[in-house]
């Protein structure tokens, strides 16, 4: 008789013990739990596109700056051209200098630089914007993550949609030619003589 007795108990603690790991083990229901690492996962992925996207835009920087150093020591040479004629002119007025020739060409010749050159600075100031941008997004996503790996339990719907807007916006100022002949916008060579003339260049 005591020996059914025990069988009964270990039998029910075996049953009992059964039920609990079943219930340990039913999916639960919550779909936010079960997509987090996914989400997780995805949020790594998209760093790694922003660091390239940032060394990409670095380079372009580079670049526009190198462009731009070479375009204004032909500037520097022009205007000396432009100077060392002053030297040798009576009359400085811009209608009687503008029919030598080389004076002329070398004034075309600033104007468009100088043309090139706001442009270049309004694209390196675009990129220097989205630098920071992509720094930033680096920074927040790597901290949202070491978040989630400690509590484990994270809401990262909105990181992934601001990282996916700053990834196609960088990704679209990547392909817009460093000068785009469209926007230069230029002054009057009679303005850029004046100011020859008056040594501020």
């Amino acid at each position: 008789m005591t020996i059914l007795i025990i069988t009964k108990r270990f039998a029910g603690s075996i049953i009992l013990g059964l039920i609990i790991v079943l219930s340990a083990g039913t999916p639960g229901t919550s779909s936010t739990s079960d997509s987090l690492p996914d989400k997780a996962q995805m949020i790594d992925r998209k760093v790694d596109i922003l660091i390239h996207l940032h060394a990409e835009i670095a380079d372009r920087i580079n670049t526009a700056r190198s462009i731009r150093s070479e375009l204004m020591a032909r500037h520097h040479s022009f205007v000396d051209e432009a100077q060392t004629a002053l030297n040798h002119l009576k009359n400085t007025s811009y209608s009687a200098v503008i029919v030598n020739h080389r004076i002329r060409n070398n004034l075309a010749l600033i104007q468009m630089i100088e043309g090139y050159c706001d442009v270049l600075d309004e694209r390196i100031a675009a990129f220097q914007h989205g630098l920071a941008r992509l720094q930033y997004f680096i920074n927040r996503s790597e901290d949202e993550l070491k978040m989630y790996r400690a509590l484990g339990r994270l809401d990262l719907d909105e990181l992934l949609a601001d990282v996916d807007q700053v990834i196609t916006e960088c990704q679209a100022e990547i392909k817009i030619d460093l000068i785009e002949l469209d926007k230069i916008d230029v002054r009057s060579c009679e303005n850029i003589w004046q100011d020859i003339v008056a040594g501020q260049l």
